[in-house]
């Protein structure tokens, strides 16, 4: 006998995404291998130590009205309003106001709810949209989306042209938003104004939502990615991005979904708060703080990452090995790398 959902429980190793952190590791051990963690930031080093920065923070806050209070659920009118501010800069969203964030344990968890509000589930009979449209290879979106009780509809692309074409290909009626990663995890290609366009008139023909992951818009170095995300049709889209990543604590996990649409806003509030009613108070104060007084940090880390990135992608491109060769694309942060054949290479983190 078993009392778990039967889709839950036909599904269990797709909603298990552990494996794509702790065994990521697509090619045969037994051959050359590039190996290099995704999205981690440790050992980047600033000018200031992100715990000392913490316990500054606790000190300066009267966080004992906070924490022993339902009100600590809330953060304050001021730290929303930075966060706004922050989001706006980033997508061109000038009218974000605290009306239009909502926090989440991050970016993922803002994923799976906004998911929730825009997509039926698998065999609801007053609705269509029942799928989410995603390309491969990617960041293993389907356990969220399947976690929802949706479909998931795939298809590959390996450049933002080939990305837009897939959109344009594979959408109907059935989907109920398309979901989009800029710049790609993990292969690192970004989308262009033009793309965003082509994305937004296939979402206004069938009348679906539009998802942007940005957890990574930051650490790019071509203006043509705040283009991209400027340029997605405002009612339609959700932007779902982490702070976790933006501030290099991946271990915070800290997100949040914001969009000029005020219905699905007031959507995701209700959803969230009947999950989990909010993250902690804890979190959220912590990164106002940071938004108020640290906006070096931002930059000092994010020009770490691509210095790190050039460095590995010159270094690779000197070894001048036929047998070894990155992927010719637009990539930023993550580097594709094909080691065919050759059979004594290893590169090593």
């Amino acid at each position: 006998m078993s009392i778990l959902d039967t889709v839950i429980e036909n599904s269990l190793e797709s909603l298990n995404i552990e494996h794509f952190y702790n065994d990521y590791l697509v090619a045969d051990k037994r051959t050359p291998v590039h190996d290099m963690s995704l999205g981690e930031i440790a050992n980047v080093h600033y000018s200031e130590n992100q715990y000392g920065l913490y316990k500054r923070f606790l000190t300066e806050h009267d966080l004992q009205n906070k924490l022993t209070r339902y009100g600590g659920a809330e953060g304050t009118l001021e730290t929303v309003l930075i966060t706004a501010k922050h989001a706006g800069a980033l997508t061109g969203l000038s009218e974000l106001d605290e009306r239009h964030i909502t926090f989440f344990d991050g970016a993922q968890d803002a994923i799976s709810n906004v998911i929730s509000c825009t997509v039926s589930p698998l065999g609801s009979g007053y609705r269509n949209k029942q799928f989410v449209l995603a390309a491969i290879p990617s960041y293993p979106y389907a356990a969220s989306i399947l976690n929802q009780k949706c479909g998931v509809k795939l298809f590959q692309a390996f450049s933002g042209d080939e990305f837009a074409q897939g959109v344009v290909d594979c959408i109907d009626e059935t989907i109920g938003a398309i979901l989009v990663n800029i710049p790609q995890n993990p292969l690192g290609y970004i989308l262009t104004a033009d793309h965003a366009e082509r994305i937004n008139h296939a979402a206004r023909l069938h009348d679906c939502a539009i998802i942007v992951d940005m957890v990574y818009a930051g650490f790019t170095d071509k203006g043509d990615i705040q283009q991209a995300l400027s340029q997605f049709d405002p009612e339609r889209t959700i932007y779902c991005d982490s702070f976790s990543k933006i501030f290099g604590l991946p271990g915070l996990r800290l997100g949040m979904a914001f969009s000029s649409n005020q219905q699905i806003c007031s959507a995701l509030r209700a959803v969230k708060s009947a999950h989990s009613l909010l993250p902690s108070a804890l979190k959220y104060l912590f990164i106002g703080y940071l938004l108020k007084n640290h906006q070096e940090l931002i930059e000092a880390i994010q020009s770490s990452l691509r210095m790190r990135h050039h460095l590995f992608a010159s270094s690779f491109e000197s070894l001048n090995s036929s047998a070894a060769r990155l992927f010719p694309s637009d990539n930023h942060l993550y580097r594709c790398i094909d080691l065919g054949g050759c059979p004594s290479l290893q590169i090593k983190r």
